[in-house]
């Protein structure tokens, strides 16, 4: 599922995934620069205030640069991509 977020001050935010049977928020992003990074690591935080997941996950189409990795792991949100049929968390 996804959410429709109204925030207090009227702005609406969507999300892209839900995964109610594990509660993890997860955001979508069809690139690993460096400023697609940090927009899904910023919209991840903002959607979490107001969905307070059990997890937070982002799913990118490859591995990402190691310092973005890095960054994502300290914050406690996974990075996972697809490989061979299945998925890996990095």
């Amino acid at each position: 599922m996804r959410y429709e977020i109204r925030t207090p001050s009227g702005a609406v935010l969507a999300t892209d995934l839900h995964d109610i049977t594990d509660d993890d928020l997860i955001e979508v992003k069809s690139s690993v620069d460096r400023e697609t990074m940090r927009l899904a690591l910023g919209q991840i935080l903002d959607y979490a205030r107001f969905v307070n997941p059990k997890r937070r996950t982002l799913l990118v189409p490859e591995m990402p640069p190691h310092e973005m990795a890095d960054l994502f792991s300290t914050l406690a949100i996974r990075v996972v991509r697809p490989t061979e049929g299945t998925f890996s968390i990095l």
